[in-house]
């Protein structure tokens, strides 16, 4: 029965009330049949209310089951992240605004000397064993009071460790404590360490390898400009040898030319007397041209001869040995008899070589004009 159907029940019964006439009028049968009325008016009543509190104790079952759905939900929240808690290798604990402990997890063990007999107990009763307990509390109660994490390495015997402390807050957005984490960086520290010597080594390194690499470039340097001038000198030692090359074998052709010139000249001298004296005929003339031709050819021959031997050749090819001897002897002959030296040339049958005979050839005449001058040395080393 809803609140409507109890209000008209009540104005019924007010109505009633109103016409019932005074008890001592009223017949053992009226007051029966009041009775009556007002039992079911009872009974209509009791009704309504059993009905609400059916409806009543249906919605609390409702809000049970949802509440122990949302326990179960909870009950397995806390236990996923009990189990997380457990399974992370950087100690964690939790504190209220008050600072007391709230929860934990088994790693904190390297960082605290904390059991479970500790929650609700101030951190700093704990806080000995970390760094400086004073600073630790000074820390939290900043993160507490500003709300900005703080983040910094502790010491301890042996070990380094990242100390961080951050806020969490609550539905109403008010902060309601702090999660601590103290994570293992003592490799890191000791690789970081490690690396720092690497580097300061590696600094070293590159220093004295530049110290040397500028060495190096110095002595490069110096070398190249000794080289440089070894170039030099070889050049001028070529150039020289060039010149005196040059002028042995001008000193060669004069000689060579000397005698043919000298016999020229008188050819055309003998010419010239013979026209004065009235001796001069077509035979006599004949003889003389033919004479200074031959003479002319000589010389002719002997710049060929001295050109083939100066003439670098590509391929290899057969040659007589006996015959470059023998024009290696002939262009230095003049020379020789000009010294007092006679070459006494000999060979055995006909060998042949296969290589560079003009080559061959230049070598036979060092050989012979090196043989000239230790001859003339020697001579003017006795006479003097």
């Amino acid at each position: 029965m809803d609140k409507f159907d109890r209000d008209y029940y009540a104005k019924r019964l007010s109505v009633q009330d109103t016409e019932r006439k005074p008890a001592d009028e009223a017949s053992p049968e009226e007051r029966l049949q009041h009775a009556i009325e007002e039992l079911n008016t009872t009974n209509e009543e009791l009704r309504v209310t059993n009905e609400e509190l059916i409806s009543t104790n249906d919605e609390l079952n409702r809000v049970n089951g949802e509440l122990s759905s949302v326990n179960g939900e909870l009950s397995s929240v806390n236990g996923e992240l009990s189990q997380l808690l457990t399974s992370i290798d950087s100690g964690i604990i939790f504190l209220d605004r008050e600072m007391r402990i709230r929860k934990f997890n088994p790693a904190i063990a390297s960082c605290f000397k904390v059991r479970e007999r500790d929650v609700g107990r101030h951190i700093g009763d704990i806080a000995y064993s970390v760094g400086t307990p004073e600073e630790l509390i000074v820390d939290i109660s900043g993160v507490l009071r500003w709300g900005k994490s703080v983040e910094k390495e502790v010491t301890k015997p042996g070990k380094s460790l990242l100390c961080r402390i951050m806020p969490f807050a609550g539905d109403d957005g008010r902060i309601d404590g702090v999660v601590i984490t103290f994570t293992d960086i003592t490799r890191t520290k000791e690789a970081e360490f490690r690396v720092g010597n690497l580097n300061a080594e590696l600094e070293k390194r590159i220093v004295e390898l530049d110290r040397a690499g500028r060495k190096l470039a110095e002595e490069t340097a110096e070398r190249i400009r000794a080289l440089e001038e070894l170039r030099e000198k070889d050049r001028l030692m070529i150039q020289q040898g060039r010149m005196a090359a040059m002028g042995e074998m001008l000193g060669n052709i004069a000689h060579q030319w000397r005698q043919p010139l000298n016999a020229l000249g008188l050819t055309i001298q003998h010419l010239g007397l013979s026209w004065e004296l009235g001796e001069m005929s077509k035979d006599l003339l004949d003889e003389n041209i033919s004479k200074s031709m031959e003479m002319i050819r000589h010389m002719s021959q002997t710049i060929e001869d001295f050109r083939d031997f100066l003439h670098a050749e590509k391929e290899k090819r057969p040659f007589r040995i006996a015959q470059v001897i023998t024009k290696a002897c002939s262009l230095t002959e003049e020379t020789f008899k000009a010294h007092n030296i006679s070459l006494d040339v000999g060979s055995e049958g006909d060998p042949t070589a296969n290589g560079f005979a003009n080559e061959f050839g230049q070598v036979l005449l060092n050989i012979l004009v090196n043989a000239r001058d230790a001859f003339s040395n020697g001579e003017r080393e006795t006479h003097a």
